[in-house]
């Protein structure tokens, strides 16, 4: 619908547009913003059309679909009254933090769908302990490497107290478990640029 055909009942119908657009920029761009602490935005993909991604070569491959996120505010009719301009950045942190703490759970849901489906998960009940599980996981995953060559290493995303228990079992181990950790920290950072050696192989250099 354009703006001649749309009914309103304010002046103004270009500059509210302007505003609208405006306003869902600035919401974007804080969201945008606050994600990047968590995924960077060279690992961010977007749909131009379509609702999924499609993955034939990989069928074991989990498909993306759009899901779509919600939030609502309040904006009382007394800061209108006064003429509250304050009103319009709360609306846009509002907003943004609402969305960003939606995506977060998306983001998690997603990925824990995924471990399940895969097998990459370990238990602190079938391990034992926190400082168990964490080498059983180190030892299911693969370091990956970055644009400039050099090893990723694997990040902890979780709660406050489970952090502290995490970091206090992890304090506890003797010696030999950090040793462990070394060793197998050591080789999956080795096996990880050799596969980008052979990844890199698989191109031909320029001249």
């Amino acid at each position: 619908m354009t703006v001649k055909e749309r009914r309103t009942f304010f002046e103004m119908p270009l500059e509210v547009d302007g505003f609208d657009q405006a306003f869902t920029l600035a919401v974007s761009a804080l969201k945008r913003g606050s994600m990047q602490s968590i995924v960077a935005d060279e690992n961010v993909q977007r749909f131009s059309h379509g609702r999924r991604w499609n993955h034939r070569a990989s069928p074991h491959t989990t498909d993306g679909e759009m899901q779509t996120m919600s939030v609502e505010w309040e904006t009382p009719f007394q800061d209108i009254v006064d003429g509250d301009l304050t009103l319009i950045p709360r609306a846009v942190d509002s907003i943004a933090k609402q969305m960003q703490a939606t995506q977060m759970r998306m983001m998690y849901q997603t990925i824990s769908d995924v471990c399940d489906v895969n097998g990459q998960t370990v238990s602190v009940a079938e391990t034992g302990s926190n400082a168990a599980a964490f080498l059983e996981m180190l030892r299911k995953i693969e370091f990956g490497v970055d644009r400039d060559g050099n090893v990723a290493m694997p990040e902890i995303h979780a709660g406050s107290e489970a952090a502290r228990k995490l970091i206090a079992d992890l304090e506890a181990q003797p010696p030999e478990f950090a040793a462990e950790i070394e060793r197998i920290t050591t080789e999956k950072s080795e096996a990880a640029l050799a596969r980008e050696n052979e990844r890199k192989k698989r191109f031909k250099a320029s001249e």
